[in-house]
């Protein structure tokens, strides 16, 4: 099969592309370059059983940036695809059997924008003939898991109406539905490490890295590699009906924010400390950085949330954590990360 970088035109697709084999099936990847949907894409391009399987559509806003590049060069249809385009959508799903839907709330900063994206892919797939599986990127609700107290988790509510959406409007896609909750990635110190990461404190003698948060230390935080994506997603893929309308909690550690932060101070030989400090306190911080009032009451309830409890695990029928689906695959751990991970950036 070629590779192209092309637009999301249907007739363009069509008349390139003549699926090699009867028996691959075509999977369609939103937000390929991000961090959830090129860890799936490589994947299924590089592992050889999976390659025989299925043919990849990664689809992202631009075509031309290096993981684009680095996909198409690996055999992927690279296909540029915007989120708040109808008609992206509309062709860049066309023949799917299968279908990883990830909306982009950093992008659009509201719920509602979020949902506008979701709904368009959610009319889009709703149509096809060929869909046999989709997958869609979620979150737990964290209105139901605080009795009403968070309100304001912006991204968890767009995910959540969506489901909503999907169950009411579109229930015969409902019905192939599955849903993943991807836990907090490892990278997020490193991307985001304000709010989530440790600050160094250059005034002491050697300087201490302080993970202020709040809530206490001993606080439960599900994380995961976004890398181990692939291996799950192709376990989904060939489960049949077993997952559809059920919710997939994607964890490779359940670890303290202490035990995280001990094992990337030994790891990296720096000197760390813990701080739990109020939520007035950690809103403030976040908003002095910049961030608009709307966002920090966003990520101070979502972390608030987590002192509730390991809200990514909770025991239900209808939540399935991802080791018992791969029992024999080894998940990186937090240790192996820190050890591997380029920490230049915040050292």
């Amino acid at each position: 099969m070629k590779s192209i970088l092309c637009s999301a035109d249907h007739s363009a697709l069509t008349q390139y592309f003549s699926y090699d084999t009867m028996d691959r099936r075509l999977v369609v990847i939103f937000t390929a370059t991000g961090n959830q949907g090129y860890p799936i894409a490589k994947y299924f391009l590089q592992d050889p059983i999976a390659k025989s399987h299925y043919v990849v559509r990664a689809l992202t806003r631009d075509v031309t940036k290096p993981l684009a590049l680095e996909l198409a060069a690996l055999g992927a249809e690279v296909v540029k695809c915007d989120l708040d385009s109808e008609q992206d959508v509309n062709s860049a799903v066309a023949r799917a059997h299968a279908i990883y839907a990830n909306t982009d709330f950093w992008s659009v900063y509201t719920v509602e924008g979020e949902v506008a994206q979701g709904r368009r892919i959610l009319s889009a797939a709703s149509t096809l003939p060929t869909l046999e599986v989709f997958i869609q990127s979620s979150f737990p609700n964290a209105v139901e898991l605080s009795n009403g107290q968070f309100k304001n988790v912006l991204h968890y509510n767009a995910k959540n109406e969506l489901n909503e959406i999907s169950k009411t409007q579109f229930p015969t896609l409902w019905n192939k539905t599955i849903c993943i909750w991807v836990g907090y990635y490892y990278s997020n110190w490193i991307k985001f490490n304000y709010p989530f990461g440790p600050q160094k404190d250059s005034s002491t003698s050697p300087p201490t890295y302080v993970l202020a948060k709040p809530y206490p230390s001993s606080t439960i935080f599900a994380s995961v590699n976004p890398d181990d994506l692939g291996p799950a997603i192709n376990a989904l893929l060939k489960s049949g009906t077993t997952y559809m309308r059920k919710n997939i909690s994607f964890l490779a550690e359940e670890q303290t924010d202490a035990e995280r932060l001990e094992i990337f101070g030994t790891t990296l030989g720096v000197r760390t400390i813990f701080q739990e400090i109020e939520p007035e306190e950690y809103s403030k911080k976040m908003a002095e950085a910049g961030m608009p009032p709307h966002i920090v009451q966003n990520v101070t309830e979502q972390l608030l949330l987590i002192r509730t409890g390991n809200y990514m695990a909770q025991k239900r029928d209808d939540i399935i954590p991802i080791r018992d689906i791969l029992p024999e695959y080894r998940f990186k751990s937090w240790q192996e990360y820190v050890k591997e991970a380029d920490w230049s950036s915040i050292l």
